[in-house]
């Protein structure tokens, strides 16, 4: 069973390098939209952390929005009852801070981008 582990690896190393053909092998970026150029490629790890983080403080600020939206429909519909208004608060609340963090993340990726780009 050894040997015949052993010639399948032997075979395999002197049949591969016939295999490869060409040596200069290229490979297209799966990033960069077919010919596109300028923000619709992405060829550094800068601009790849950059789009990330758009589209990620994108999404967290529309659903800010859409909390303040709900809150504010709690503090329509809680009336006199003080339990839906404290609950409306902290929605609206929440809602303020996770927008608060999204936009630190914003700026603190602008400023690591600063420092890290050539």
């Amino acid at each position: 069973m050894l040997l015949v582990s052993v010639v399948g690896v032997s075979a395999f190393a002197f049949v591969s390098p016939a295999l490869a053909g060409d040596a200069n092998v290229t490979l297209r970026n799966p990033l960069c939209v077919t010919g596109a150029t300028g923000n619709a490629c992405v060829d550094s790890f800068t601009i790849l952390i950059t789009k990330i983080l758009t589209f990620v403080t994108e999404v967290v600020g529309a659903l800010a929005v859409l909390m303040l939206v709900v809150a504010g429909i709690f503090f329509v519909l809680a009336g006199a009852n003080p339990e839906n208004v404290n609950k409306a608060k902290q929605i609206a609340l929440y809602a303020i801070i996770g927008l608060a963090i999204a936009l630190a993340g914003r700026g603190l990726m602008t400023v690591v981008t600063s420092i890290i780009s050539p």
